[in-house]
């Protein structure tokens, strides 16, 4: 098992005691203002997750606790080790990087590590209940197979994901006769194992545990690992490609047959089959102040289409509270 060294350790828990310090503050209901990041066991919490990361990410991050501690970084006082902090993530885009991707991580740990309680401390000072109660288990609708071993799978189709793409392709192929196979890398959750807890969420549905920059790190992806990919972890959101962007798909990367009406009736099954419609949409009171500016200023305004079932929508909208 990867563990760092006493000295990379020091360094680390001086990193994100920096990032997130004990603060002297009258009053202090809570103790937020004095609570700093290793007491809530983060850098023990970052040591464990540099063990399962990608090779060049842990190296990175490895590479900038040495450069601090050849800075004497753990013996600074708090002031000096911010200017030591910046001066060293401005060195060069690595640099940069190792340290962005240090302060995000070390802030999402303090405000989202729960305890054995499912609870943090930091969310009583935030107004933030905390998770209330999960669906109870119940049959899940799918049933799958894992290989333990060598297998040898016959099918005429074999779809690699069980995403948005996958599983409607996989529908369609089956109605028709065809024996497909989907493959699927990421685990099955069902309702009964959502815990609402953000931290084991990332973990268990997301490719590599959560955002994953690209080697510029301009962006990060948030890309679903798990039994339904996408349409698991993302919102109901669904845009349909407009007539401008399916011909510049065409004309730029060669993808035939955007562009023509033909790819409309593709579209429409579609919709038809994830059940997309405007009607699941309810503004906000911001919604309806934005939607009221826009009227204002001649801009367009629409409802947001979504693929939402109106008959569960409509149950959880009138139920009792």
């Amino acid at each position: 098992m990867f563990e760092l060294t006493d000295t990379r350790r020091e360094v680390l828990a001086a990193v994100c005691d920096t990032v997130v310090p004990a603060i002297a503050r009258d009053p202090d209901r809570d103790g937020f203002f004095a609570r700093k990041a290793s007491d809530l066991w983060v850098p023990q919490v970052i040591e464990y997750l540099l063990a399962g990361m990608p090779d060049d990410q842990r190296a990175s991050l490895l590479a900038l606790l040495e450069a601090l501690d050849q800075t004497d970084f753990a013996r600074r006082s708090p002031r000096s080790r911010e200017q030591t902090l910046r001066e060293v993530s401005l060195s060069g885009p690595n640099a940069t990087r190792a340290t962005d991707a240090l302060r995000a991580l070390t802030l999402f740990l303090f405000y989202g590590l729960p305890d054995e309680r499912g609870q943090n401390p930091n969310w009583s000072t935030l107004g933030y209940p905390g998770p209330v109660a999960t669906a109870p288990a119940a049959d899940r609708p799918l049933a799958t197979y894992t290989p333990d071993g060598d297998t040898a799978l016959e099918a005429d189709v074999c779809i690699v994901g069980s995403g948005a793409g996958g599983g409607v392709i996989a529908g369609v192929l089956s109605a028709q006769g065809l024996n497909v196979v989907v493959l699927e890398a990421g685990g099955y959750f069902d309702d009964a194992d959502f815990n609402q807890l953000e931290i084991p969420a990332y973990q268990d549905l997301y490719w590599r545990g959560g955002p994953t920059p690209t080697a510029d790190a301009n962006v990060s992806l948030l890309a679903g690992c798990c039994l339904g990919g996408g349409t698991i972890v993302n919102w109901t959101n669904s845009l349909r490609p407009t007539a401008r962007v399916r011909e510049q798909w065409q004309r730029e990367f060669g993808l035939e047959g955007l562009a023509d009406g033909d790819f409309d009736h593709h579209l429409d099954a579609v919709w038809e089959r994830l059940q997309v419609n405007d009607r699941c949409s309810q503004l906000n009171r911001p919604q309806q102040l934005m939607k009221g500016g826009a009227e204002k200023l001649g801009w367009s305004f629409k409802p947001v289409h979504r693929n939402t079932d109106e008959r569960r929508y409509s149950f959880k909208m009138n139920r009792p509270r």
